[in-house]
């Protein structure tokens, strides 16, 4: 997380010293503090910023891969953190009354935001003349895409600046994948490789939920929109259905049906957004006390 915010951080300082630098001509917006912009009309925009999040997951089904697992002490859960970049695009409507200004606006965003977990497992039976022993490893690897959010939101204007909150319905989609290898190995006066044994699964399902979030807008002129904004994510639970496939010494022995339940933490984002905004009142004809 903490490296994407880094890097992101000069296009920021750069955007904002654009956003506070008065124009010698602002399309139309002069510094008139009799003059109020009016924000009523559709607008497009684009989005660009970072995320982070932390995904449980737990193989619940089948039961007897359940038991095969936890006899060799290989790991059935797992909690990943998730971050990266996302980007995309908006659109939306509003209409100003007074100094409130309420609209609706669709999102959709996509980029790299997946996350990595590993650990090592191991152990031994011990029995006359030697014993059985065995060492594995196991990861799990998780990525949100696709987020779409359909949301209200509630502003408070004053000439250029735009205050607002916004809520409604989120969904992304969460791809999974998780993998263990073991080798046995016959322990006496040496150890004598038996078998290896590999399994990995995958899935990807779709999971719905609501997004919170609050931001903040600079009209550059009476077209052109910069803004920032925060978005908190809550996205349901949900059993993710898909197939295991053993190998042992390399070679493929089939596949089996595989429960995973996967429970995303909420996700937090922070974006720039820059919109265009047409089809409403231009600029400076409105005035408000």
């Amino acid at each position: 997380m903490f490296g994407v915010l880094h890097s992101a951080l000069p296009a920021a300082a750069f955007a904002a010293a654009v956003v506070f630098t008065p124009p010698a001509q602002a399309g139309g917006l002069k510094d008139d503090p009799g003059i109020v912009v009016d924000w009523s009309g559709a607008y497009v925009g684009i989005h660009a910023g970072g995320a982070w999040s932390t995904i449980d997951h737990e193989l619940t089904d089948p039961a007897l891969l359940v038991f095969l697992l936890d006899a060799v002490g290989a790991p059935t859960s797992a909690r990943t953190d998730v971050d990266g970049f996302l980007a995309g695009g908006h659109i939306g409507i509003q209409r100003q009354f007074g100094r409130w200004v309420i609209g609706a606006e669709a999102s959709f965003s996509d980029g790299k935001l997946d996350g990595r977990t590993s650990s090592d497992f191991g152990g031994n039976i011990n029995f006359g003349g030697g014993s059985l022993e065995w060492d594995g490893t196991s990861s799990t690897h998780s990525k949100i895409g696709e987020l779409f959010t359909v949301v209200g939101r509630l502003g408070y204007a004053w000439d250029r600046w735009h205050a607002y909150g916004k809520g409604g319905f989120a969904s992304a989609k969460i791809d999974v994948s998780a993998s263990a290898d073991v080798e046995f190995a016959f322990c006496g006066l040496a150890c004598i490789p038996l078998a290896s044994i590999g399994g990995a699964y995958a899935s990807s399902e779709r999971h719905n939920g609501f997004v919170l979030g609050a931001g903040v807008e600079y009209m550059i002129t009476q077209d052109v929109v910069f803004g920032l904004e925060y978005s908190y994510i809550d996205l349901e639970a949900k059993t993710h259905d898909g197939p295991t496939s053993i190998a042992v010494n390399g070679a493929p022995l089939g596949t089996i049906d595989s429960r995973m339940r996967v429970d995303p933490d909420a996700i937090h984002a922070v974006t720039a957004r820059l919109s265009v905004k047409f089809g409403g009142p231009s600029g400076t004809h409105a005035s408000y006390k």
